[in-house]
């Protein structure tokens, strides 16, 4: 999930074998459709994310 306020964006369309990140709870998983419950943590905001694959840089 992203940390940033630029890439923290709500889901308006969901993209076929791309992974979401729950907005609420960082859960990650495939949705199909941008208003999904999500299952870990059953929250009614139903925002999502594009989760991210990115390389930890330490």
């Amino acid at each position: 999930m992203p940390l940033f306020p630029k890439q923290y964006q709500p889901v308006e369309q969901v993209e076929s074998g791309v992974h979401y990140a729950c907005m609420y709870c960082g859960y990650i998983e495939h949705i199909t459709n941008p208003d999904q419950i999500c299952s870990r943590c059953q929250n009614n905001c139903k925002n999502w994310a594009k989760a991210l694959n990115s390389q930890i840089v330490r």
